[in-house]
């Protein structure tokens, strides 16, 4: 470790933000997919929906089941970041082809 810490790479996650950063790349580089796709499916609005009023910048968030298939099913809510507004549900049902190198 001697050599680690002549270079200053102990002292790099010595913020508690460096850590979050840290953990974050973690996480997320164990579940990525690389590849192209795509997806076809088809959805339904349900519950309050203030959609004309939808505006720029706009949340996400997404919930679903991965079958084995190739088959997802969703629930989705989308809302302006800047307005309050109810936003938009969604549930839908897709369909993923992923391109595979042979």
């Amino acid at each position: 470790m001697g050599n680690w810490n002549r270079v200053g790479f102990c002292n790099l996650y010595s913020t508690i933000q460096n850590q979050i950063m840290r953990w974050l790349i973690l996480l997320l580089s164990t579940s990525a997919h690389a590849g192209p796709y795509v997806e076809l499916g088809i959805g339904s609005k349900f519950g309050a929906c203030d959609c004309q009023r939808l505006e720029n910048p706009v949340g996400l968030v997404s919930a679903g089941y991965d079958f084995r298939n190739g088959i997802r099913l969703d629930v989705e809510h989308r809302s302006s970041l800047v307005q309050k507004d109810y936003g938009t549900n969604l549930v839908s049902i897709k369909y993923r082809y992923e391109f595979r190198k042979r």
